[in-house]
């Protein structure tokens, strides 16, 4: 009997095996999640491939946590790129996996100190493999000259591409926006394809600086979390984004989760993210005043 067609308008998930990690950054999301979801097993990772096929999803990203230390993660690539699907991986590089991704997002942060080598090392071995890397860096208005020479040198060295986001939370001055306009500024002359990965607010900076950032770095300020992607937890549950924990289960399929996903998304437009949102003429026309996790975390919704 022929199947009906999906109705839902997903055409990614980001699959987290794990929320584990071999590092202990101080920004990172995952860690509030460790003691909640236990590992996905093998068996409930079948389930969710035999789920996806059915419901026409051929794009995947694995996150944490760090899933190249998931124990399956290398006959989970394996698996999904023999059946067709587009496989990535967003990780800190510590390790390398033994099957190929089609594609790595790096943590660059993390390209420091006394990890630098062994991640170079592994972004090489990516690079020299074909896989293509992406270097992600998470910008402050307090980052020096140093910091900011020496992730060029990176991105010169082994990155394909760049994505960037400021660290959450942040606070909406000109300052910040004038940090990722000089940055990306600074990846466009090296011939790097670069894009913004957050919703960012349109005050952050001046109409020329937000112009050419639509154009050559993709800046938004409206998101959409549940929209074209979701996030899949071990516990078969699903959030819009790993940022906001709201999670709604697969029970009834992608379908209902994401008018689910919708609906909560439609609620947070309706709450601002900083106190100067409130009277802005932009906000919720033309700018959501930030990452819905900054709505979570300031009105503690």
């Amino acid at each position: 009997m022929k199947q009906n067609p999906p109705q839902h308008t997903i055409k990614s998930v980001h699959i987290v095996p794990s929320y584990k990690c071999n590092l202990s950054c101080s920004y990172c999301y995952a860690k509030k999640y460790v003691a909640e979801y236990p590992d996905l097993t093998w068996e409930q990772f079948l389930e969710l491939v035999d789920m996806l096929l059915t419901e026409n999803i051929r794009d995947v990203s694995f996150i944490g946590g760090e899933p190249s230390i998931w124990p399956y993660i290398d006959k989970a690539i394996a698996l999904l790129k023999s059946m067709g699907v587009k496989v990535g991986l967003l990780t800190n590089a510590v390790v390398h996996t033994k099957a190929l991704p089609y594609f790595v997002t790096v943590n660059a942060n993390n390209i420091v100190g006394d990890l630098e080598k062994k991640i170079t090392e592994n972004l090489q071995w990516y690079r020299k493999n074909k896989v293509s890397v992406c270097l992600r860096f998470n910008l402050s208005k307090e980052d020096t000259k140093k910091t900011t020479q020496h992730r060029l040198d990176l991105i010169q060295k082994y990155a394909d591409t760049v994505s960037i986001a400021p660290i959450v939370p942040y606070k909406l001055t000109k300052e910040l926006g004038a940090v990722i306009y000089n940055f990306v500024r600074q990846v466009k002359k090296t011939g790097r394809k670069i894009n913004i990965s957050r919703a960012l607010p349109i005050c952050l900076f001046t109409a020329a600086e937000y112009d050419y950032l639509k154009k050559n770095a993709g800046v938004y300020s409206i998101c959409g979390p549940g929209r074209r992607h979701v996030v899949l937890n071990p516990d078969n549950s699903i959030l819009p984004c790993v940022d906001i924990n709201h999670k709604f289960h697969l029970e009834s399929g992608l379908n209902s989760a994401q008018k689910d996903c919708k609906k909560l998304v439609s609620e947070l437009k309706g709450v601002y993210a900083h106190v100067e949102c409130k009277d802005c003429e932009h906000f919720k026309i033309r700018c959501q005043g930030g990452c819905f996790s900054m709505h979570i975390k300031n009105n503690k919704i």
